[in-house]
């Protein structure tokens, strides 16, 4: 858009949107017929800059709306996207669906659109995949910890009671020394 300013008492000043609307119309037919309009109608007097300046300036705020419009109806149909949260790859077949018929009508825009939502529906379901895995590895990784916690904690529970039994023969002086050594060796307490 230009950053040049309306003039304050610019013509269309007083008409509302839906007058302003219909002078643009006649100005896509001709200049003379939005002067005609304008007198007839409002009782303005215009002149054939201002008329053009006025189309260039309707044109330009017009085409703001609509990109505006069109970025708001993106952040909405996101937003309820990600409100809906995770769909089933049938969703994103529907959207497919709905792409395949816009463009089949002509409409790229809203053909490209749906294609985005079900490519997004798509990554995000290979990503709760992905997860889900991530998740079930990660289960079975501290399991396995655990498993193998719990057998280091058993065979240190059976090398003490070795250990306290074989103490306990040595103070009696059941065993020799090289004979408690070659046991001691064999349950792996050197």
């Amino acid at each position: 858009m230009s950053d040049r300013k309306r003039r304050s008492d610019a013509f269309d000043a007083p008409l509302s949107e839906s007058e302003r609307a219909g002078v643009y119309a006649a100005m896509n037919e001709s200049w003379v017929a939005a002067q005609k309009l304008c007198a007839d109608a409002y009782g303005l007097q215009v002149g054939k800059t201002a008329l053009y300046e006025f189309a260039r300036d309707y044109r330009e705020s017009e085409s703001e709306r609509r990109i505006q419009d069109a970025l708001a109806f993106q952040i909405q149909t996101r937003r309820a996207v990600d409100q809906i949260g995770d769909m089933d790859p049938e969703m994103a077949a529907g959207w497919e669906q709905l792409a395949l018929e816009a463009s089949l009508s002509g409409n790229v825009e809203l053909a490209t659109q749906y294609l985005g939502l079900a490519e997004k529906l798509h990554s995000r379901a290979l990503e709760r995949a992905k997860l889900e895995l991530k998740k079930e590895a990660q289960d079975k990784s501290w399991e396995e910890l655990k498993l193998s916690r719990e057998k280091y904690e058993d065979q240190k529970a059976k090398n003490e009671k070795a250990r306290d039994a074989l103490e306990g023969v040595k103070a009696k002086g059941g065993i020799d020394e090289e004979t408690l050594r070659k046991i001691e060796e064999a349950v792996g307490l050197l």
